[in-house]
């Protein structure tokens, strides 16, 4: 007797302890490596002279490179194995994070940005094929949302971290220190990580088994083939609704972080940088306890659009607000505390959407595209950023309003989100006694 005709065994928890916080700690990296120039691109300023708008170009190079890469290394991917080619990734962009400390000129910066960003383009898609193997529908908004609670975590701990470096040490030595933890993690990575529970060392033989037949019994289930080509995967609704979703909320939350750290300043200009740092972490800190209940929430109704529509709605809100207040410190940090922290909350819901409507091979692929329409949002939101502070003499109204359109943009794409759990009601209210279509 098969597996699926028994009542279902709980499976492993060691799922959650072991793989979730190795997977916490690789995206921890890349995601700092990616945003410590908040902080550290003002401070780069005193060597090499650039423009808000030269400013805004080196750090959306980064992605622009991102993109590049997106769909090649999901196929690789499924050559090779996620846990290969997320080492090999991981090897590159400690290299380019800790290169950025070295470079010269204004070419070098951004050729050493869009080189971090080209090595750390293939990480999302890959960490989602991966979880895609280990936890079933269920399970997969909490478990994106924990392995991307670390980008609000990541952002309260490494701004402040960053602003008490940079009051010790010059911006090119910060590179490079932020720089080598990823070449050490690297290998951690390649011990732990494995690319199917019946290979992972830290599964029992009959707990990976349990895990992949309850996996492989969902993925039957589905409509679709698991191999799908690009040609067929682009006409799939789906794919575009998530590609609005990711330009929208990845491009206007980067951009928002990118620049907070000067706004603040703006705002408080004697302020030190380990004080401009803690402030700059206050959307984060409201965020990572959002995507946690957003998940959970999620996971518990079947429902992906409500929490979607919550979050992109109050962020838009928020910012719009803010472009009403006067130049006062904390009114304009309790109005991007609610926009940062409703906009984060969107991340675990939103990881989870392709992995609940296509097979895992598809997911993967749909999530690609998804992710490389964000990285335009988030290369477009820092340049257009950078361009209109220069234009507007660094109107923060001009800022917001920019980023507000942009999630304008999620708001209404979030409307399109398919709901499993009504359509699987709806397709058994039409059904007929014995299940066929009536």
């Amino acid at each position: 007797m098969s597996l699926s005709a028994r009542t279902p065994v709980p499976l492993p928890r060691t799922r959650w302890t072991i793989l979730i916080p190795i997977v916490f700690v690789t995206y921890g990296l890349h995601y700092l490596d990616r945003t410590n120039t908040a902080q550290l691109f003002p401070h780069v300023d005193d060597d090499i002279p650039m423009s808000d708008t030269a400013t805004g170009l080196a750090q959306g190079a980064a992605f622009i490179g991102y993109m590049l890469l997106q769909l090649p290394a999901v196929r690789a991917a499924h050559r090779f194995g996620p846990r290969r080619v997320v080492f090999w990734c991981m090897i590159l962009w400690g290299l380019a994070a800790t290169g950025t400390g070295l470079v010269q000129n204004m070419p070098q910066l951004v050729a050493m940005r869009f080189l971090l960003g080209l090595a750390e383009g293939p990480l999302i898609p890959l960490v989602i094929l991966l979880l895609s193997r280990y936890f079933v529908s269920a399970e997969r908004a909490r478990s994106a949302a924990w392995f991307l609670l670390v980008l609000p975590i990541t952002q309260v701990l490494g701004a402040p971290l960053t602003g008490l470096l940079l009051e010790h040490l010059n911006w090119r030595t910060v590179f490079l220190i932020e720089g080598l933890p990823p070449l050490v993690w690297a290998f951690v990575w390649l011990f732990v990580a494995a690319d199917t529970p019946d290979r992972a060392r830290w599964l029992k033989r009959s707990e990976g088994a349990a895990v992949t037949e309850r996996v492989a019994a969902e993925e039957a289930v589905k409509a679709g083939e698991d191999r799908m080509r690009l040609a067929l995967l682009v006409r799939q609704r789906l794919v575009w609704v998530l590609a609005a979703l990711y330009f929208a909320g990845t491009g206007g939350s980067v951009g928002l972080i990118l620049w907070l750290p000067t706004i603040i300043e703006d705002l408080s200009p004697h302020a030190t940088p380990l004080e401009v740092g803690t402030m700059a972490a206050l959307p984060s800190l409201v965020g990572a306890i959002a995507v946690v209940l957003a998940a959970r929430w999620s996971d518990a109704h079947d429902n992906r659009r409500t929490p979607m529509l919550m979050g992109f709605g109050m962020a838009t809100t928020a910012l719009l607000v803010g472009t009403q207040l006067p130049d006062t410190l904390w009114a304009h940090m309790t109005v991007l505390a609610v926009a940062g922290g409703a906009v984060i909350s969107t991340g675990g819901v939103l990881a989870s959407i392709p992995g609940a409507a296509l097979p895992p091979a598809a997911a993967a692929g749909a999530l690609a595209v998804g992710n490389s329409f964000g990285a335009i949002g988030q290369f477009l939101g820092a340049l257009l950023i950078g361009a209109l502070r220069d234009a507007t003499d660094g109107s923060r109204t001009v800022s917001y309003a920019v980023i507000a359109a942009m999630w304008g943009v999620g708001l209404a794409a979030s409307a399109l989100i398919p709901e499993p759990a009504r359509a699987a009601a709806s397709k058994a209210k039409a059904s007929g006694p014995q299940g066929s279509l009536a």
